[in-house]
């Protein structure tokens, strides 16, 4: 049987267990199993025997509903393949945006810290474009700094990685800009249990659970910045449907504010300068 003809098998197991996109993601998976490239899976390449037997178990983990990310172990994000586990948030093509105005915004020499780091992608990425830029990255999870540094050796970038609730540890720098970017977990505890199975019960609650209404994370973060560390830029990354109640306590703070859309047309992220 061909690697095609393979793929629109597994696509039917998936559909049935009521994965997304399961054409799809069949032909990912029976490509990352037999390393097959994507021209040789639509021209009718076969399988070879040697590697057929590494299909089934990557096809059950993906019925289970377990993201594809967390068994390939890779997500690509701003143009970079980062390592992931179950101990992080999988990048989302979204968060891209918070990095594009981070690189853009962030003044020359900048200290740009990222809280809540997770894999380390915003950090990387930042620190990857932005040369000039001193980047730091804090997280509460021993795990995720293991994933996040192994992914800044990996991609040959310069953060400084620390450990600690939200941005205790940081203290604001005499003479140089400050910046922070934060992806904190945004969804309402309530609302986790709604998400689905590959979000819900695959990733960290950790990185998903923003508490009762979901800001109770972003606005800790929030009174930080205006009583203690007073940066020239907060990028804050919201739900759907946040942007205006995230602005208005930024704007509560003595901030300026500015929101930005998405690709999707989504107000996802929250600006917050202090003049």
């Amino acid at each position: 049987m061909s690697a095609r003809d393979t793929g629109r098998k597994i696509g039917r197991r998936l559909t049935a267990a009521g994965v997304p996109d399961a054409e799809f993601e069949a032909e990912l998976l029976v490509r990352l199993a037999t390393g097959l490239s994507r021209t040789e899976y639509f021209s009718g390449a076969e399988i070879p025997d040697d590697r057929r037997a590494g299909l089934c178990p990557v096809v059950r983990r993906r019925v289970r509903r377990e993201p594809f990310a967390y068994i390939s172990g890779t997500r690509e994000f701003m143009g970079m393949d980062f390592l992931v586990t179950t101990a992080v948030l999988i990048p989302r093509p979204e968060t891209e945006l918070l990095v594009e105005t981070a690189v853009r915004r962030a003044p020359a020499n900048a200290i740009v810290a990222d809280i809540g780091t997770g894999s380390g992608c915003i950090a990387v990425s930042v620190a990857r474009l932005r040369s000039d830029a001193t980047v730091v990255a804090s997280d509460v999870s021993h795990e995720a700094i293991a994933v996040a540094r192994e992914n800044a050796a990996r991609l040959g970038a310069s953060v400084t990685f620390l450990r600690g609730d939200l941005a205790s540890h940081l203290h604001a720098p005499a003479g140089l800009p400050l910046v922070i970017l934060a992806n904190l977990p945004y969804i309402a505890t309530e609302d986790v249990e709604t998400l689905e199975p590959e979000v819900r019960d695959a990733e960290p609650r950790l990185a998903l659970d923003g508490g009762s209404d979901g800001l109770h994370l972003l606005r800790r973060l929030i009174d930080d910045c205006a009583e203690r560390l007073e940066p020239e830029l907060l990028l804050l990354e919201v739900a759907d449907g946040q942007a205006e109640d995230v602005a208005n306590l930024l704007r509560e703070r003595g901030a300026a504010t500015e929101v930005l859309m998405d690709l999707a047309g989504i107000a996802r992220v929250v600006v917050g300068e202090w003049r």
